[in-house]
């Protein structure tokens, strides 16, 4: 598949969810969903074209600050709402890099015989750590980075929307030290033998996951933007 078949199969999913006909519109689309009740999300595709996913209540609201613009900011949907930015990153298969560690660590595939492992790394993190993460050893394909006998670092995926979904840990103790690259590069290979699209998305704030992700080849796509009216 080439580069351009690859994306343009990405948009085809993203169209679907959205439940839009293209992406090439030259003003945001604007998609109203009744099952919300207080808050938007901003997407905006290859810095080029918007979709705005809106709560019934403020749809109205959404429509007047759309009209005349080719272009909106969160700050543009309201001044005073509360703003989470989220990356989100596809491979390409052949873009895929694979790093070097020490040969002290072992990068294996991990079960559920190894739960007892994923919870004790699970422990040493942040509760907003683990939750962005969201790493899970009942998850479709999970790896881990062994020292001995710790797990210091694990990458799991499930399916999301058409996608397969990536999320990465590593023990406080252990980061600096590339594992957390290594492991999410044993995880996407895995991903692509079963060709599926591996999507890795992560908190803007997030700057250790943005270098992970272009370290290992994973190209920008999206930016979304979630807007809470009710602050």
């Amino acid at each position: 598949m080439t580069r351009n078949d690859f994306f343009q199969s990405i948009h085809q999913i993203w169209c679907q969810q959205w439940q839009i006909k293209q992406l090439d519109s030259p003003q945001p689309q604007i998609i109203k969903r009744d099952d919300w009740s207080d808050f938007a999300l901003l997407w905006t595709v290859n810095d080029q074209w918007q979709v705005v996913s809106v709560a019934v209540p403020f749809y109205e609201q959404v429509v007047v600050a759309v009209a005349g613009k080719s272009r909106l900011t969160s700050a543009d949907l309201s001044q005073n709402a509360q703003h989470n930015r989220v990356e989100f990153t596809f491979l390409y298969p052949d873009d895929l890099k694979t790093p070097s560690i020490s040969d002290d660590y072992v990068v294996c595939q991990l079960t559920t015989d190894d739960a007892a492992l994923l919870e004790a790394l699970t422990a040493a993190v942040s509760d907003a750590e683990r939750d962005e993460a969201d790493v899970g050893i009942d998850h479709a394909l999970v790896y881990g980075v062994l020292y001995q006998d710790q797990l210091v670092a694990a990458a799991s995926m499930f399916p999301w929307g058409g996608f397969a979904d990536l999320g990465v840990l590593t023990h406080p103790d252990y980061r600096g030290r590339g594992l957390g690259r290594a492991v999410v590069a044993a995880l996407a290979k895995g991903v692509l033998a079963q060709n599926e699209i591996a999507l890795y998305r992560y908190d803007a704030n997030n700057h250790g996951s943005r270098k992970v992700s272009a370290s290992l080849g994973f190209t920008p796509y999206m930016v979304r933007d979630r807007i809470d009216f009710t602050g």
